[in-house]
């Protein structure tokens, strides 16, 4: 038994990582409409705490939604100098 939870568990983790990958790239190429609909996904996902800030801050960064998502998860400057900081960590 813990061996298949654990097995689903891994299963779950590389949907949502396709999940946010899908998601990030149409925040940087979708219209007006598919956006904003993703950002209400997104914020569902959060919300639901499939999402933590950090998945947030790497599906929205550099794109038109930045700021809209990042307010909403309170992503603050302190949030991405550490989130900047950890990047370079190997």
């Amino acid at each position: 038994m813990e061996k298949e939870n654990n097995r689903l568990k891994r299963h779950l983790e590389v949907i949502l990582n396709a999940i946010k990958e899908f998601f990030r790239h149409i925040l940087r190429i979708g219209n007006k409409e598919s956006k904003q609909e993703v950002v209400y996904q997104i914020t569902d996902y959060y919300d639901n705490n499939d999402f933590e800030k950090s998945d947030v801050y790497d599906i929205a960064v550099d794109t038109e939604k930045e700021e809209e998502l990042f307010d909403y998860c309170e992503i603050d400057n302190d949030f991405v100098k550490d989130k900047e900081y950890d990047d370079f960590e190997i």
